[in-house]
């Protein structure tokens, strides 16, 4: 029931941008722009501000290889489209068909339902997940849109990635002021318990204040992407009766490999990692299999848009994989607990 009702919901959004683009609200210079936002501001300021209050610097530590495992998902998963691309895509698709694989909805979905299912250790683990997933994408994935990066223009724009660098900021600020979350988060008076001597309370205020504002930005990600999804979805070509039927076998293509082949190799793994002697704590290896077993990313739509990839072919593969994906989740996820139990 938790998946139907944030599926629905995410699915709702969608059809209201798909709405809005048929009434003329939004137009390819519009969706362009706010994509280009979305990417470079409100979803930098998500990942930011959900690490810095959620994750701490003993549950970083204790739980190291989470991260690794939510970055393995995602190289996983451009193994599996790298292999298949060549064999059932037109070659101008490539890219976008591989990162469509690769690229699942590990947090606005799966956070939800690690909640229901697992309370704050569920929570913390798909932040956990986050953290390496959105090393993975601002590196790798990004890399995967644009092609091999060959020029220094190219270097320097990976390099002052704003996503990346707020990932990696978060995560040092974890790591190298265990109280920063206290500060954020705590009452005043065990706020002002940790807070150094030098520094002020209108300090604090002000550290809280510039958290809060990030939030609100990051707080757009979600909504915008889906809406920015129902826009692209609102100019899929169907003229040509050959591109729909092409388009219909790639979506297939890209249903099964993204909802069941990834998930089904990535608990073969786990399955070889334990017998190999590789043991993990029960509840990251369940919240990791919900993820790799999850739909497109509702911000792949975005992401094509901004760094050249096929945005249509993204948002009718996040709908797609989102609707069937209400049947496929919990069906991988009975399987897989029969499995570990």
């Amino acid at each position: 029931m938790t998946v139907l009702q944030v599926s629905t919901s995410m699915l709702l959004v969608i059809i209201a941008g798909w709405a809005l683009r048929r009434r003329g609200y939004l137009d390819d210079a519009a969706t362009s722009r706010w994509s280009r936002i979305l990417v470079d501001v409100s979803f930098p300021a998500l990942a930011f501000g959900y690490l810095l209050r959620t994750v701490n610097r003993s549950t970083l530590l204790q739980h190291w290889y989470v991260p690794f495992v939510g970055g393995g998902i995602i190289v996983l998963g451009e193994i599996v489209g790298a292999a298949a691309a060549p064999l059932v895509c037109p070659r101008d698709q490539r890219r976008t068909f591989v990162f469509l694989v690769a690229m699942p909805n590990w947090i606005f979905l799966p956070l939800p339902i690690a909640l229901a299912l697992h309370g704050q250790e569920g929570v913390q683990t798909v932040l956990l997940i986050n953290v390496g997933a959105m090393i993975v994408l601002w590196t790798l994935g990004v890399f995967t849109l644009r092609g091999r990066p060959g020029g220094a223009a190219e270097w320097r724009q990976f390099a002052t990635n704003a996503g990346l660098w707020a990932t990696l900021l978060a995560v040092a600020l974890v790591l190298l002021v265990p109280d920063f979350s206290t500060w954020l988060n705590g009452t005043p008076a065990t706020a002002a318990a940790k807070v150094p001597v030098s520094a002020s309370s209108l300090g604090l205020a002000a550290l809280r204040a510039l958290s809060a504002a990030i939030d609100f930005v990051g707080s757009m990600t979600v909504p915008l992407s889906l809406v920015l999804s129902g826009s692209q979805l609102a100019t899929a070509p169907t003229s040509k009766p050959e591109a729909r039927g092409n388009s219909k076998a790639l979506l297939g293509w890209l249903l099964g490999l993204r909802l069941l082949v990834v998930p089904v190799l990535f608990a073969a793994i786990l399955g070889a990692a334990a017998l190999a002697g590789l043991h993990a704590a029960p509840i990251p290896l369940r919240i990791a299999f919900i993820v790799a077993a999850m739909p497109a990313a509702a911000s792949c739509p975005p992401f094509a848009e901004r760094f050249g990839g096929d945005a249509s072919l993204a948002a009718r593969t996040v709908v797609v994989t989102t609707v069937v994906g209400l049947l496929t989740v919990p069906a991988l996820f009975w399987i897989f607990e029969r499995l570990l139990g």
